[in-house]
């Protein structure tokens, strides 16, 4: 008998007995990891329950327990453990509201929290079955990370880019049906994520042989202080949306963004339009990003406004899309802008090898500036071959949703 086989024979078996007795349950651990694509072997089934179920699945399990079920601790786990071998297949039965695990850095046990309410249902060798969120799996996953086993790294960088390619392909969808019902005469994109969702936009309209609305890209700031008290007066760009857009002609506008917090770059971009048309006329902005909780009113200053979220953010993760970029890049990327951007951060990675301009503050009268690219292809070996082969990369897989959605 094969692995798989062995493993499929066991998830079958365990999953029949909690399902009848109408436990909740969800598969974490390594083999979650799998599942979201992680390319490791698998010498065991992780599985969370209540820790007041075990009972009602002992007279099914007693002739394969090996331990407990019990209070099981060690150096990283200190939760309510049962471990059954069915047929060779290891599978650890752990509590799911009561394990803590240990945090190397503070020196404490934390809680782990199993959130029953968020699992997934994926396909293994053609067996449904509940999975832990992907956010959730990442967020312990970082307490386990040990330079001696490589493994933990390596599991949530591939549960990384499949949120990253999820948050790639829901936007697609959303974006393509948007299309579908609406002709927009402005695409706005705002900041440097604004930067980024304007080019996937642009090569998804072109995916679907759709006219491309005018693009316009601004640097717009949140805040203008670094404690992030005071808000930002983007109005300064009023000039700048004149020069590149003839708002007359403007009635259906898509503001596209990663994801949207409070709504203050909305609010900002709404007032810029209002400010920069001449006229009174009432327009529409539609919101396309992920959505962190946002509610926007059914106007802001002037403008008719509806939100589309691309879908809900993964809980623990910010900025998903970025994962599309494979870590080591985003890592010397990052690494490379350490001294050149007050605040450089992962994400900035997917802007520099999509060949975008970054934003600057620049005395309170912010750009986009090319610098940062330009310096990479200085500091990065082979850096202008690698970007170009990751841009390709990506246009692939945005054509590649085309064609698996047809």
């Amino acid at each position: 008998i094969d692995s798989n086989e062995k493993i499929g024979n066991a998830l079958k078996w365990i999953a029949k007995i909690l399902e009848r007795a109408k436990i909740p349950y969800e598969i974490t651990g390594g083999f979650a990891a799998c599942v979201y694509g992680s390319q490791r072997s698998i010498n065991d089934i992780d599985i969370d329950i209540p820790e007041d179920r075990f009972d009602d699945i002992l007279p099914d399990v007693k002739d394969y327990i090996a331990y407990g079920p019990a209070q099981f601790k060690d150096e990283k786990w200190d939760l309510k453990l049962m471990t059954l071998n069915y047929k060779g297949q290891e599978i650890d039965i752990g509590g799911a509201y009561e394990t803590k695990i240990y945090d190397d850095t503070s020196k404490i046990w934390k809680k782990c929290l199993t959130n029953l309410s968020t699992v997934r249902t994926m396909n293994y060798e053609d067996i449904e079955m509940p999975v832990v969120d992907p956010g959730d799996l990442i967020e312990y996953k970082k307490f386990l990370v040990d330079p001696k086993f490589p493994q933990q790294e390596n599991d949530i960088e591939s549960v990384s880019r499949y949120i990253g390619k999820e948050s790639l392909s829901c936007f697609y969808a959303r974006l393509k049906e948007l299309i579908s019902r609406n002709k927009f005469d402005l695409i706005i994109g705002a900041g440097d994520s604004g930067q980024v969702m304007a080019w996937i936009t642009r090569e998804i309209f072109k995916a679907l042989d759709t006219e491309i609305p005018q693009i316009v890209v601004l640097p717009i700031y949140r805040h203008a202080d670094e404690a992030e008290t005071i808000l930002f007066n983007n109005n300064i760009f009023t000039k700048e949306l004149r020069s590149k857009t003839d708002l007359s002609k403007v009635k259906q506008i898509l503001f596209v963004d990663d994801e949207v917090g409070n709504g203050t770059v909305v609010s900002a971009v709404a007032g810029l339009i209002q400010n920069g048309a001449d006229d009174n006329e009432e327009r529409t902005i539609t919101i396309l990003s992920e959505n962190r909780g946002y509610n926007p009113p059914i106007k802001i200053a002037g403008n008719t406004v509806y939100f589309v979220p691309s879908r809900n953010v993964e809980a623990n993760i910010y900025n998903a899309i970025q994962y599309v970029v494979p870590k080591i890049l985003r890592m010397k990327t990052k690494d490379a802008l350490k001294d050149l951007v007050e605040y450089p951060s992962e994400k900035l990675a997917l802007n520099v090898l999509l060949g975008l301009s970054i934003k600057k503050f620049n005395d309170c009268d912010p750009i986009f500036s090319d610098q940062y690219y330009i310096i990479m292809k200085d500091r990065i070996e082979d850096f202008e071959p690698t970007r170009i082969a990751f841009e390709a990369e990506l246009k692939s897989s945005i054509y590649a949703l085309k064609e698996k959605r047809r």
